[in-house]
C-alpha cells in the first residue's frame, strides 16, 4: 500500500518516500518531520538522515507500533520474500540478489547463447525467481522511476522529465540499488575498489577498426544491424583483430566514447536485435540505453608505454520513449510518446507503467500495457493489443470485472490503427473517467 505521511504542524499528506532529492535536503535541513497516518496515537515520528536522505524512525521502537495494514509495520509484507528483487518501504531504495557476479570480468559465453538477457518486465506474482539477470533489473529500475514520477506528480510536480533528466534520475536509483549477494551497490563509490564503474546512458553509436588494413568500419546505421553482427561475428570466429567502440552521451549531455569487447557488443546487439528487429537500430531517431560495466585494462601504447584505460566487458541495451520511459517495441514507444505528451497538455492526469511492485488490474496474472491516473476519477487501463492476445485480455477482465468496474475503464487500442486514433480513445475514456 501507498506510504502517506502528514508532516509535522501541517495538514499536508505527502509519501516522502517519493520526493526529489533536493526535498528530502531540504526536510533533513530545516529538522521537519513527518507522522505516519496509519495511527491516531502515538505519533510516529520519522525524518531523513543527513547524509544518506534515508527516512528513519525518531524512536526505534516506532517500528514495532505501526498499524497492521501498514508498509512501515515490521510484519507487513506486500511481496513475496523469495523474490530477487526487493523494495524498502521506508527509504525507497532496492535491495537485489544478481545472477552475474559483476566484480569479476565475465567468461566469454557462447555468442549464440544470449539466455542470460531478458529484456521484458516480470508478468506474473507467480515469476518469482532468487536471482535476477542484469537486464531484467535495468528495466525494473526504469519502471520504478517512472512510478515514482507519476506519483510526485499528484504532489505538484506537474511537468515530466526529459529522457536526460529521467537518466539521471535511473542512474541515482541504480547507486542506491544494494546488491545483497555480493556486498555492493549496483553503481558508485563501491564498486572503485574492484577496478570497475557503471553507466546507464543512451548509445549514439558504434564505431568499428579492423586492423587487417587499418581501416575504420562505419557507424553502424538504421538497416545495418544484422550485417554488422554477421559481420563482427566472422571476425571474432575467425579470431581477427577488432578494435569497437560504443559512442555514448555523457550526464552533462556531452559525447564520448569508450572501448568495448567485440563478444561484449555482440551479444547485445543480438539480445537487442531479439526483441525490437533491426529497424530499432537507428541511434539518430531511437533513443536506445545501455546500462554497462567498465573494467580497468592495462595496455601498450605504441611507443612501448604502459597505461591504464576503462574497458566495457557488460552491457545491456534496450529501447526507450522520448521521455526515457522503457519501451518493449518501437510502436509502444511511440504511443507513451502520445500518451505522456497528452498528461503534459493536461493538467491533473499522469501516466505509468507497471511493473513487479505496482497494483494490477487483471488480479496479478497479467501486466497493463499502460496505466493513465484521473485524479478523483477511475483509472485508465491501457491494452495495445494485436489478434493473438485479445482473447487473454478479455478473459481477464471478464474474471475481474466485478471488483474492478467501479475502478478502472479499459482503453483499447490495437496497434495499428495509428496514434491519431490512441489520442482520440485517451480523450473519450478520461472523459469517462472523470464522471
Amino acid at each position: 500500500m501507498a506510504l502517506n505521511m502528514r508532516i509535522e504542524n501541517t495538514d499536508k499528506i505527502i509519501n516522502p518516500v517519493l520526493l526529489e532529492e533536493n526535498d528530502k535536503r531540504y526536510y533533513q535541513e530545516n529538522g521537519i518531520r513527518f507522522i505516519c497516518m496509519c495511527r491516531r496515537k502515538p505519533a510516529l515520528m520519522y525524518a531523513f538522515r543527513k547524509k544518506t536522505n534515508a527516512l528513519y524512525p525518531i524512536h526505534n521502537e516506532y517500528s514495532k507500533m505501526h498499524a497492521p495494514f501498514c508498509s512501515l509495520n515490521e510484519r507487513y509484507s506486500d511481496r513475496n520474500y523469495a523474490n530477487a528483487l526487493q523494495k524498502d518501504n521506508i527509504s525507497g531504495g532496492l535491495k537485489v540478489s544478481l545472477k552475474e557476479n559483476i566484480t569479476k570480468r565475465p567468461v566469454r559465453f557462447d555468442m549464440d547463447n544470449t539466455e542470460q538477457y531478458m529484456i521484458k518486465r516480470c508478468p506474473l506474482k507467480s515469476d518469482v525467481s532468487r536471482q535476477i539477470v542484469l537486464s531484467r533489473l535495468l528495466t525494473d529500475i526504469n519502471l520504478e522511476v517512472c512510478y515514482q514520477q507519476s506519483q510526485r506528480a499528484k504532489n505538484g510536480q506537474k511537468k515530466l522529465k526529459t529522457a536526460e533528466d529521467f537518466s539521471k534520475e535511473v542512474y541515482r536509483k541504480a547507486e542506491n540499488c544494494e546488491i545483497t549477494n555480493r556486498g555492493i551497490f549496483m553503481a558508485g563509490e563501491t564498486l572503485k575498489p574492484y577496478g570497475m564503474d557503471f553507466r546507464y546512458a543512451r548509445i549514439k553509436g558504434i564505431i568499428m577498426y579492423d586492423f587487417d588494413n587499418g581501416t575504420k568500419v562505419e557507424k553502424l546505421r538504421e538497416k545495418l544491424g544484422k550485417d554488422y553482427t554477421a559481420y563482427l561475428k566472422k571476425r571474432i570466429g575467425e579470431n581477427k583483430r577488432t578494435h569497437v567502440k560504443i559512442c555514448f552521451q555523457k550526464p552533462t549531455g556531452e559525447d564520448t566514447s569508450r572501448q568495448i569487447n567485440e563478444k561484449t557488443l555482440y551479444c547485445a546487439l543480438t539480445q537487442y536485435m531479439d526483441v525490437y528487429g533491426s529497424d530499432g537500430i537507428d541511434f539518430k531517431n531511437n533513443n536506445i540505453m545501455g546500462g554497462f560495466y567498465s573494467y580497468e585494462d592495462e595496455y601498450e601504447d605504441k611507443n612501448g608505454i604502459r597505461r591504464s584505460r576503462m574497458f566495457v566487458e557488460r552491457m545491456t541495451m534496450f529501447l526507450t520513449n522520448k521521455y526515457g520511459i522503457f519501451s518493449e517495441s518501437l510502436t509502444e514507444a511511440a504511443a507513451y510518446n502520445t500518451i505522456m505528451d497528452f498528461c503534459n497538455e493536461n493538467d491533473g492526469i499522469y501516466f505509468y507503467k507497471p511493473y513487479r511492485f505496482t497494483l494490477n488490474s487483471y488480479g496479478g496474472e497479467y501486466l497493463e500495457d499502460g496505466i493513465i491516473e484521473v485524479p478523483g476519477g477511475k483509472q485508465v487501463i491501457l491494452e495495445m493489443v494485436t489478434e493473438e492476445d485479445t482473447r487473454t485480455k478479455e478473459r481477464l477482465k471478464k474474471k475481474y470485472y466485478v471488483q474492478n468496474k467501479d475502478s478502472y475503464i479499459f482503453l483499447q487500442w490495437e496497434r495499428d490503427e495509428g496514434m491519431d486514433i490512441l489520442k482520440e480513445k485517451l480523450k473519450e475514456c478520461i472523459k469517462k473517467a472523470k464522471q
